[in-house]
């Protein structure tokens, strides 16, 4: 019903084929020094939207150190949009899906510096090696095996907070370190009494991070008695779903379906506030200046949640095991069944008052 961003066997070769690939590959690569006047840069990152929001912040700081670099990002096409609209950097897609991409990427000229700011999986740092650059940068992650083919690497924490990650992978070429993602949208007053709430999440495991739609409907009563409207947001295979859900439970509600990042921006920042599951929605919304509660599942917020002065996390009690980097098969997969919309909405008061 809800989006996988890959399926079992696209993980299984990327584990296996991958990093085979990644290790006879770096036999014939040279080490190189790093560009010390770097006049290009290429940024690789592929993966989910909420990742891209994260990385957007470190390129905004990369951008204010060389201004007249030239920049150019390489996603997915799950989170080119939000490439396209949180950073200045020309924006190429390439897809797991189609291998006959990979290679027009040798096509690119070549970059004084390559930044690969993927974790864990083999396919962004099998595609940064197709890309032409004279010194590549990417992380060693523990377990992962990616890490053979760059010139220099940057060990990943996984007991910091992602955006930590990549600052600090991209320290030697960032003008700062710790600012959070920032998009300034236009606030409009139509929004001003409505709550939105986002159901889905994506990802190998992102049952993890679901909750059970009943409770959302009971909080949902909770937040229109009141005396607030309610706004539902999904794009695709969600949006069916959504539109289902609101029309049998009868719930009276503002349907936002497959909008542009762009369109939801202002609804974001202009609305009473937003109540998510941990997704890229959740990210973004704090990007906007929304006011967020987010329900975290098994996802510990210090790793990877949303950050900002208006953002607030429900966290599950007694998680037996968190995601770490996303794809774990023995996480907590019934955490949020122990979070009482009650709760949820309590929550929702601190953040912003109904």
């Amino acid at each position: 019903m809800f989006i996988k961003r890959t399926g079992r066997f696209s993980r299984f070769l990327d584990r296996s084929a991958g990093v085979l690939f990644l290790i006879l590959l770096s036999i014939f690569v040279k080490k190189r020094k790093k560009s010390e006047k770097p006049e290009s840069f290429c940024f690789v990152k592929t993966g989910g939207v909420g990742d891209m929001v994260l990385v957007s912040a470190v390129i905004k700081q990369v951008r204010a150190k060389y201004p007249s670099a030239d920049m150019t990002l390489v996603c997915s096409p799950e989170n080119r949009a939000m490439a396209e609209l949180m950073t200045d950097s020309r924006v190429l897609t390439v897809s797991y899906r189609n291998p006959v991409q990979w290679f027009t990427l040798r096509k690119l000229k070549t970059f004084d510096v390559l930044i690969d700011f993927g974790a864990w999986t083999r396919f962004d740092a099998l595609i940064s090696l197709f890309i032409p650059a004279r010194f590549r940068l990417g992380f060693r992650t523990a377990g992962q095996h990616r890490h053979y083919c760059y010139d220099s690497t940057v060990k990943h924490d996984r007991n910091r907070h992602e955006l930590d990650n990549f600052y600090t992978l991209a320290e030697l070429y960032c003008a700062q370190t710790g600012v959070l993602p920032q998009y300034k949208a236009e606030k409009n007053e139509i929004y001003k009494d409505i709550v939105i709430m986002h159901m889905y999440c994506s990802g190998a495991r992102y049952m993890c991070r679901m909750w059970n739609f009943e409770n959302w409907k009971k909080l949902g009563i909770l937040i229109k008695n009141s005396g607030f409207y309610l706004g539902f947001t999904a794009s695709g295979a969600e949006s069916v779903h959504l539109k289902a859900f609101l029309r049998s439970e009868g719930i009276d509600a503002l349907i936002i379906t497959d909008r542009s990042p762009g369109e939801l921006a202002s609804k974001f920042n202009s609305c009473r506030g937003i109540i998510s599951v941990n997704c890229g929605i959740s990210h973004f919304a704090a990007a906007c200046g929304g006011k967020v509660v987010e329900l975290t599942g098994s996802v510990n917020p210090k790793r990877w949640g949303a950050s900002g002065e208006n953002v607030l996390h429900v966290v599950p009690p007694d998680v037996r095991k968190n995601l770490c980097y996303g794809y774990e098969n023995d996480a907590d997969e019934y955490s949020m069944d122990r979070v009482a919309p009650e709760e949820v909405f309590e929550t929702v008061k601190k953040v912003f008052p109904l």
